[in-house]
């Protein structure tokens, strides 16, 4: 196959239909669309901050056309061909009104969850599933692989800082390259890091007034989280699955940031609660 077995693969389960989107082949491009369960979904990528977020193809005006527009403080921002919004990835928001009076600044989008895992975790769990493949087939990308290479080896390398030096590197409760899965509720978010999913692989919390639990999968190395309301009724957690499912029923799972950067994730969200 086109993967090594410890590639990173993003699986997004959206209606019991699944689709991979290998890290490797969304460096490029950044941003690939797709049909998963009967929605019509956009899969955006951001190598400098390491984040994954899913978004719909109608981003509140009829099917969108994203594209890569720049960065900003380590993080991708999109444009919107179609209505010349602009979007802040890791934020989910439109940045900047236009003439089109439809994108409104401030307008948070909708995500759908995505998990983090091996390629050879995600063939052993979805055999069947389809999986983003980028060709590379173009002599730019070959350009783009070439001039990115040493780059973003540095930005995941402890030795250096980041590529572009405009992160507030302020808040020194993680190590800077630390990545963390973050969840992001209204006014409140929280980090969590991997020294702390492995010693509380079941851990119930609150945020932004919604009840929900962290779960890691050990045995597959992902972590989820879910709302712990089933019916209107919070309900104490103790066992639970990758997918969900509970003794007392299956929750809903969250959409959360995986594996993003510390250094990015705190500098866009300061007040974030850390888990460690």
């Amino acid at each position: 196959m086109f993967l090594d077995d410890d590639s990173v693969i993003y699986a997004v389960d959206i209606n019991d239909d699944v689709k991979g989107f290998p890290r490797k082949h969304l460096e490029i491009p950044h941003i690939a669309g797709a049909n998963i369960g009967g929605e019509d979904v956009v899969m955006t990528f951001c190598a400098l901050s390491n984040l994954p977020v899913v978004y719909p193809q109608d981003i509140g005006h009829g099917e969108s056309d994203l594209g890569i527009l720049i960065q900003v403080h380590n993080n991708l921002v999109m444009v919107d061909r179609e209505s010349g919004a602009l979007i802040q990835q890791i934020t989910g928001t439109r940045e900047l009104e236009t003439t089109d009076s439809r994108a409104v600044s401030g307008n948070k989008l909708p995500t759908y969850p995505n998990d983090m895992m091996t390629w050879a975790v995600f063939k052993k769990l979805y055999p069947d599933a389809e999986v983003f493949k980028y060709e590379f087939n173009r002599t730019l990308d070959q350009i783009l692989l070439a001039i990115f290479e040493g780059p973003l080896e540095r930005q995941f390398s402890d030795e250096h800082g980041p590529i572009f030096p405009t992160l507030d590197l302020a808040d020194n409760r993680l190590p800077n390259k630390e990545l963390v899965w973050g969840v992001d509720l209204g006014n409140e978010r929280a980090a969590f890091t991997q020294s702390f999913v492995d010693t509380n692989p079941i851990h119930q919390f609150e945020l932004g007034g919604e009840k929900l639990v962290i779960a890691y999968d050990k045995e597959h190395g992902i972590v989820s989280v879910f709302d712990r309301t089933i019916d209107g009724e919070t309900i104490e957690i103790v066992e639970i699955d990758g997918a969900g499912n509970a003794p007392q029923g299956k929750l809903n799972k969250i959409p959360i940031h995986n594996g993003v950067f510390w250094m990015v994730w705190s500098h866009w969200f300061p007040e974030t609660e850390v888990y460690s």
